[in-house]
């Protein structure tokens, strides 16, 4: 089974109907079927929640609450940060002017040597990292 490092762009168009939102059910589709698996970096949840809260989701606490907990009924590998991956982060930010945020999952994707799949084409650049897909590629 191919493991692919999902972004939170991918994640929260799960839960918002918004570009590209078909795409990225098709992928959750794969991963419930057993075609793919999904590894996140466990600050995913966060940007989950305050895109969902703050962004294009406008959801509330049981909104939120739901978000989560189907999230986490997927059952994903979730990799807790370690040191090693901080240098791979700090390296990929002064080299490429982006956010840990962001770097933090080119990093991932970089250290397991898959894909990182991306609906964000501004912050993860193919240049960045050569086994970057974006939705519905």
């Amino acid at each position: 089974m191919e493991k692919i490092v999902i972004d939170t762009s991918v994640v929260v168009k799960w839960f918002v109907e918004e570009d590209d939102f078909l795409s990225a059910r098709d992928l959750l589709d794969r991963y419930k079927k057993g075609k793919v698996a999904f590894v996140v970096p466990r600050i995913l949840f966060l940007e989950l929640i305050n895109a969902l809260f703050f962004g294009v989701g406008k959801y509330r606490r049981d909104e939120l609450k739901a978000a989560l907990l189907s999230f986490v009924a997927l059952r994903c590998e979730i990799v807790d940060m370690d040191i090693d991956l901080f240098f791979v982060v700090s390296e990929l930010m002064n080299k490429f002017e982006i956010a840990a945020y962001d770097a933090l999952f080119i990093a991932l994707a970089k250290r397991k040597n898959i894909y990182l799949i991306s609906a964000d084409k501004k912050h993860h650049k193919k240049e960045f990292y050569k086994k970057i897909k974006y939705l519905g590629e």
